[in-house]
C-alpha cells in the first residue's frame, strides 16, 4: 500500500462528503508475500482518526523468529491484529 495514495483517498472521501473509517493493511500477503509499510500507515491512520487492522495471514507467524521480528514493525498501534482467512484456506 502506498501511503501517500491512502492519504490522498482518505482526503477525497472527506471532500465528496463520505466518512471513511478503517484501513486494513498486510505484513505478508498469501499470494505475494508483500509487506505493508504499517509505521507509515498508522500514523496516517492515528492522524485521521482512522481504525487500523493488520492482517498476519501470512508473515506474522514468521515474527515469532526474533530475527523476522521487524515484519511486524508498527503493528503495536494498530486497533486489531490477526489472521483474515479465506474460504477453503
Amino acid at each position: 500500500m502506498d501511503p501517500a495514495a491512502l492519504a490522498r483517498a482518505v482526503e477525497e472521501d472527506w471532500a465528496a462528503g463520505h466518512l471513511p473509517f478503517c484501513v486494513v493493511a498486510t505484513v505478508g500477503t498469501t499470494s505475494t508475500s508483500s509487506i505493508d509499510p504499517v509505521p507509515a500507515i498508522a500514523e496516517l491512520c492515528g492522524r485521521e482518526r482512522l481504525w487500523l487492522h493488520v492482517d498476519a495471514a501470512y508473515a506474522g507467524s514468521a515474527a515469532v523468529v526474533p530475527e523476522l521480528r521487524h515484519i511486524l514493525d508498527g503493528s503495536e498501534r494498530a486497533d486489531s491484529l490477526g489472521s483474515t482467512r479465506t474460504s477453503g484456506s
